[in-house]
């Protein structure tokens, strides 16, 4: 059988593995076509293809357009495919497992990857004879796409030309949200590589004219050393050569995780935690392979499905009046098309939804995760709603920016689903210039007055005291009310008046009603939000399709236009709306749910900002605090952290989890007297002696200068886990050192004897 390790070195092609020694272990147990007796598949059972016996579209899919995302596990169950039709549907299901929009004819996923993979050649290659996706920063761009920004240093009298790339990527992949990353030409020759901070050393970001100016500067020479610096003393002078050029560069040499202080110990075994979680992306993003394995027995469980339910959809962004934006969404599904049963005389009808958010670079602040909707009816209700539609409303809270929801709905019996995409922009709070948002039909509304209850539940679609019934393009009966519902945002500041025009027009362009509203703009909320409902009579207007055009004169946007159907009266049938009340947008659930998303994104002072909120309603919200914790270390502000933690070790002195990352917050902090107190505190009240704490604790150690100390923490520590090639490497650093000292306090022994 060939390991997962000789894969990758047949391979040759994985620079990460280059520089993280441990691979992964991956335990491959996977259901078979006979799960239902807990039965594993024995892969030793099936023979394994090497590379040459693959055909060349197998080996090129392999080796070149999957090589960074296919998991061990698939890559190993697709070796052992025993016939080629077994590898095509392996392929195509590759794809459609990592689908975010399953069911449609796009695969967002797929599209991504292709256009990264394009973006890595044409980028990446120019240096080197073989495609730039095979490269480390090829690679690097395939798993997690461009660089927020980056820093090119091409060559200075003092470096070899490197890159800093800075990213800010979903936790969900399970790095750390903001990194960076150094590539550099070793020797300023050849093409970029990635840098490990203890792989490398900060001192191979050097050229020789660097390398001569630092060992001036420093007490050791730098010059044809073959082992990495082993103290400050040794990295003074390097890191002073680095930070003439750019202070960051320094910073960045000795640690990739913004905000870690350059601590010898800490720094690069958190950065080599790093390295490492890149390895494990593919894992993230596919957790499940019970697919493959299903593809390798010859047996291939799918429930076929049909894009047959016809739906329609109406989404917009809306900002509450707590000054938070939502996304209300409406879903028109035919009665007739759901499914129905019934159970002790009472009668139900179901249907599952799915409703996810997600941006450009396809991060989801809303996951998609189905939900089975479940509808408690009579007899009469069921007999009427198998003759009309079902409107079902929603909201869900976003951030700022645009996005785009996918709507899917399914009956879970004849397997029919239908699915709707509607791109969005939800406005933030006083934009540099006025603005407003899609228009939207309403077919009827309700004023609640006195029953409004702004602490309240709200519903979808209710704004304030208004609570509207979307009405997607009607129908309206003849000589009714259309109403049209948006919002304006203005700037700080905003006087003066716009004006709204609504136009009806015929197929022709034929204007058969109008409506005009003059809108104070001073009359905005405290947030900048103004909210226009306006009512255009259809007297006389005939039965058929027109349009509506709405347009603000003085807001940043052209002219917006709604679909429109027109009915007579009697042919009229009202849709059943279903709807539940939510939580107000200022309540705890709601405000964390809006940081996660704003982590989801990468904007973390917005995140820490919801977090606060909820902590300062709730001091004891136990996740609030750890996210908060979390969010903090990540950003790097590690003296706000340290404040909040304080506070929390005030109420629980002896909260051991609370000591270990006060420790840690410590040791980032370069207060090593500190970390080692709160180290021992801990393992004094009880902490388990963890490779983790061990770690730590050596660390803060060296940072005090008592190598010794640390020597005995790491080697206690590669005790309980000898699979740690980052502490073994620092452990032969430092006897190496103790060895060439040895030889220097003898001599000064003897010199004192005699």
């Amino acid at each position: 059988m060939m390991t997962a390790a000789e894969g990758r070195m047949r391979r040759g092609w994985d620079p990460l593995g280059r520089i993280v020694t441990t691979l992964l272990s991956f335990v491959l147990l996977v259901a078979s076509a006979s799960a239902a007796h807990g039965q594993a598949i024995d892969l030793d059972a099936f023979p394994v293809l090497t590379l040459d016996q693959l055909s060349a579209e197998h080996r090129a899919w392999l080796e070149r357009e999957v090589m960074w995302i296919i998991t061990e596990a698939e890559r190993e169950i697709f070796l052992r495919l025993p016939s080629e039709a077994q590898r095509n549907e392996f392929m195509r299901q590759f794809w459609i497992h990592r689908d975010p929009t399953p069911g449609t004819e796009r695969n967002e996923f797929h599209e991504l990857h292709d256009r990264r993979l394009i973006r890595a050649d044409r980028a990446y290659g120019r240096e080197t004879g073989r495609p730039g996706r095979l490269t480390d920063r090829g690679q690097v761009v395939i798993l997690f796409g461009d660089p927020r920004s980056v820093n090119r240093y091409p060559g200075s009298p003092v470096t070899v030309p490197l890159e800093v790339w800075s990213y800010a990527v979903d936790p969900a992949l399970g790095v750390p949200p903001f990194f960076d990353l150094v590539f550099f030409r070793e020797r300023g020759i050849g093409e970029h590589r990635l840098y490990s901070p203890l792989a490398d050393g900060p001192e191979r970001l050097l050229n020789p004219a660097g390398q001569n100016e630092a060992t001036t500067l420093s007490e050791h020479s730098i010059r044809g050393r073959t082992t990495r610096a082993t103290s400050f003393a040794d990295l003074a002078g390097v890191l002073e050569v680095l930070g003439s050029v750019d202070r960051m560069l320094a910073d960045v040499s000795m640690s990739l995780i913004p905000g870690d202080p350059a601590t010898l110990g800490m720094a690069p075994l958190r950065s080599e935690e790093l390295l490492t979680s890149m390895q494990q992306v593919p894992q993230r993003l596919m957790r499940d392979v019970t697919w493959a394995s299903r593809l390798l027995v010859g047996s291939v469980d799918a429930a076929v499905r049909f894009e047959t339910l016809p739906i329609q959809t109406v989404a917009v962004p809306l900002m509450d009046p707590a000054g938070l934006p939502y996304l209300h969404y409406a879903v028109r599904i035919p009665g007739s098309r759901i499914n129905y049963g019934e159970y002790n005389e009472r009668y139900y009808g179901t249907y599952e939804l799915t409703v996810a958010v997600r941006d450009e670079q396809l991060r989801f602040p809303v996951a998609p995760e189905p939900h089975t909707v479940e509808l408690e009816l009579d007899a009469d209700n069921t007999r009427a709603l198998r003759s009309s539609d079902l409107v079902h409303l929603g909201r869900v809270p976003v951030p700022a920016g645009r996005f785009h929801l996918d709507v899917t709905v399914e009956n879970n019996v004849t397997h029919e689903f239908g699915r709707g995409e509607i791109g969005v922009h939800a406005e933030s709070v006083r934009p540099a210039v006025l603005t407003s948002s899609d228009p939207i039909l309403v077919s009827e509304y309700d004023a609640l007055g006195a029953d409004y209850d702004p602490y309240g539940g709200h519903f979808p679609f209710q704004i304030g005291g208004y609570l509207m019934m979307p009405a997607f393009d009607g129908p309206f009966a003849t000589d009714s009310t259309v109403w049209v519902f948006h919002q304006l945002s203005t700037p700080a500041g905003a006087t003066g008046s716009a004006i709204a025009s609504y136009t009806v027009v015929d197929p022709a362009g034929t204007i058969v009603a109008t409506k005009e509203s003059s809108l104070n703009l001073a009359a905005a909320d405290g947030f900048g939000t103004l909210s226009q409902l306006a009512g255009i009579e259809i007297a006389g207007v005939a039965p058929g399709d027109y349009t509506i055009r709405v347009d603000i004169d003085a807001d940043d946007r052209p002219v917006q236009t709604l679909p429109l159907r027109v009915t007579a009266k009697e042919s009229l049938v009202a849709a059943v709306p279903h709807a539940t009340q939510q939580p107000p947008a200022h309540d705890t659930g709601e405000l964390l749910a809006r940081a996660l998303q704003l982590r989801t994104l990468g904007r973390s002072d917005g995140a820490i900002e919801h977090l606060r909120a909820v902590l300062a309603r709730e001091s004891d919200h136990r996740r609030a605090q750890e996210l908060l914790a979390e969010m903090l270390s990540e950003a790097g502000r590690l003296d706000d952290l340290a404040t909040l933690l304080g506070k929390r070790l005030v109420d629980q002195p002896n909260d051991v989890d609370v000591l270990l990352h006060l420790a840690e917050v410590e040791t980032r902090r370069s207060n090593g007297y500190d970390a080692i107190r709160f180290y021992e505190r801990a393992r004094f009240g009880g902490a388990a002696e963890t490779p983790t704490l061990l770690n730590g604790l050596a660390s803060a150690y060296l940072s005090e200068g008592n190598d010794s100390r640390a020597r005995e923490l790491y080697e206690q520590s590669l005790r309980l886990d000898e699979h740690q090639p980052s502490v073994a490497s620092l452990l032969r650093r430092l006897l190496a050192t103790e060895q060439d000292e040895t030889p220097q306090r003898d001599s000064k022994q003897d010199e004192d004897q005699q």
